[in-house]
């Protein structure tokens, strides 16, 4: 083999060389990017923690995750075992949901919750006792005081979703501070159970009242949020969820063109509780 081959095979191997030296350069360059892109989302997730510890000044809505309504078959193992002995408070748009939940489409983990709702059902009608006429949820066949089912109850888990029904003409603080003594009452006969704060959802554009509007109901889960660790409860901003403007609620995700959920509306509430078991486990 003369000189002139041996160089031409030196080339060659130098070449090559750096092809593969530059290849694996480039591999590691783009795992590189990919895991500081992982890890900037982990680090600008707000830790679970957190959520309550300043009131909610923004103008763009924070959550707990994206509205997807595709749940995986760990997440429903989650929240089969996070929900097992929870407690949804709420008026005529959490009896919508406990409505869709006995459905065949609904996940299994909201068969696992008790809904604790009525029609026209309030913070203040909360607070009132039983009978005279007063505004109960049914448990058991009968219409009781929310703290009275609760105490029949014991559940682990407490979601309350009211005020919606008092906001019309009436100021956010007096409904909120309400609503502090409601959870205080709670508390007295659930002394143990962990309380979540659901936020109020919004107003289809377009249909708010000149004395009940979307400002309004942001004003009174901004009131919420500041004083929920106070309380001794966490707030989940729901509301953001079921929004796409951060201002009003979808048409296409509300029942009644007003403030009532349509069943899109009601698997995208899906999410937002798959994604506070997945946080709070």
């Amino acid at each position: 083999m003369n000189k002139r081959s041996n160089r031409v095979y030196v080339l060659l191997g130098i070449l090559v060389f750096f092809f593969i030296l530059g290849f694996g350069t480039d591999i590691a360059t783009r795992n590189a990017d990919e895991s500081d892109i992982l890890t900037a989302s982990i680090s600008n997730s707000k830790p679970a923690e957190d959520i309550n510890e300043q009131p909610i000044e923004q103008s763009e809505p924070t959550t707990l995750g994206t509205p997807s309504t595709v749940i995986s078959d760990y997440e429903e193992e989650v929240a089969d075992k996070f929900y097992e002995n929870a407690v949804l408070i709420g008026d005529s748009i959490a009896a919508g949901y406990e409505i869709y939940a006995q459905g065949e489409n609904a996940p299994n983990f909201l068969k696992e919750i008790t809904f604790l709702s009525a029609v026209n059902y309030g913070v203040d009608a909360a607070l009132k006792p039983q009978g005279n006429g007063n505004i109960h949820p049914t448990y058991k066949g009968e219409a009781r005081a929310v703290t009275d089912s609760l105490q029949m109850i014991a559940p682990d888990k407490i979601f309350i979703n009211l005020g919606i029904n008092e906001l019309d003409g009436v100021k956010a603080e007096t409904v909120g501070e309400k609503y502090g003594q409601l959870i205080a009452n709670i508390k007295e006969v659930c002394p143990t159970s962990q309380i979540y704060i659901l936020s109020l959802t919004y107003i289809v554009a377009g249909h708010e009242k000149e004395t009940f509007t979307n400002a309004d109901i942001k004003e009174y889960n901004s009131y919420l949020a500041y004083h929920a660790p106070e309380w001794g409860a966490t707030y989940i901003d729901l509301a953001s969820y079921l929004t796409v403007d951060g201002n009003t609620l979808p048409a296409e995700y509300s029942g009644d063109n007003y403030v009532h959920l349509s069943g899109l509306g009601f698997t995208i509430w899906n999410r937002c509780l798959i994604d506070v078991a997945l946080v709070y486990k």
